[in-house]
């Protein structure tokens, strides 16, 4: 995997994730339902379970490594002289000093290729590729979904405190900085979070990693000034693009698990199974045919 020493956004990531957990469970649920009530279990039950999933995935996205060609990888055997000329200037790691596979792309801070890159998130400490980007954005799924309820049912409680004077009975002033300071948090991290997993899973139905949206953009734009369309090399349609992400079981797309393919070879949509020798050139096709 590609874990760095530093581990100053980690800390902050799961410093935040504790703090709003602690603050809802033991000054909001349990003080106001209980523990031992069936409404206080089913909150609680509720809440640890979504502290599970998001750790879980949390984790997985972390420490699962995000894949790497393998050793002595050369897709260039039986191809003709001027196909390989043509493939190795593309597809040649001079870093690693090594071919590299479709959508796979050298990191800087890991200083490694990565299958099917997307970036690299110093909040996982890890490249999110090929392996472990379903477990990354079903971390961002996680706490979008457990913030907005930590903050609904944070919300709820307070509006129990109008009149003012019935807050006092409940939250002493130390407990009501500590409350506001979760609610500042909730909405900060729901709305960054909340916009990250809105992109990534965009990009999941289009079947692009970060680093291909940025090249496409690019390539569109070319083409559109010689009044071309293009089309990602990879989309397969939102139902097959979903598959290829989340995996071919929908009953698993909410739990974290390693990818289904060897993250070598991919699927296009004019049907090829594309290899080395079938990768998109993005400037190319920009200047003239249809796929990018």
């Amino acid at each position: 995997m590609c874990f760095k020493d530093d581990l100053v956004f980690q800390l902050i990531a799961l410093g935040i994730i504790g703090y709003i957990y602690t603050v809802v469970e033991f000054i909001i649920i349990i003080p106001w339902f209980g523990s031992d009530t069936l409404m206080g279990r089913f909150h609680l039950l509720l809440l640890n379970s979504l502290a599970v999933a998001l750790l879980y995935s949390y984790f997985a996205a972390s420490f699962t490594d995000p894949g790497r060609p393998p050793a002595h990888y050369n897709p260039m055997e039986g191809m003709g002289e001027e196909e390989m000329k043509r493939n190795k200037l593309k597809h040649y790691c001079k870093k690693c000093d090594a071919y590299k596979p479709p959508r796979t792309h050298h990191c800087s801070m890991c200083n490694r290729c990565v299958l099917k890159m997307d970036h690299h998130c110093p909040w996982v400490n890890n490249c999110v590729g090929h392996n472990n980007h379903k477990n990354f954005m079903l971390f961002l799924f996680y706490v979008v979904v457990a913030i907005a309820y930590a903050f609904a049912m944070t919300c709820w409680r307070l509006t129990a405190f109008f009149p003012l004077e019935s807050a006092d009975e409940y939250l002493s002033p130390g407990a009501a900085v500590i409350v506001a300071v979760a609610l500042f948090l909730m909405v900060l991290v729901e709305l960054g979070v909340g916009f990250l997993f809105a992109f990534q899973l965009n990009l999941a139905t289009k079947n692009m990693t970060t680093i291909e949206s940025w090249e496409f953009e690019d390539a569109a734009r070319r083409a559109r000034r010689r009044g071309k369309k293009v089309r990602h090399t990879y989309d397969l349609g939102l139902a097959a693009n979903l598959r290829f992400f989340f995996g071919s079981r929908m009953a698993l797309w909410l739990c974290p698990c390693g990818a289904e393919t060897d993250g070598l070879s991919y699927r296009t949509y004019d049907g090829e199974a594309q290899g080395f020798a079938a990768v998109a050139d993005w400037s190319a096709r920009a200047r003239g045919t249809d796929r990018v």
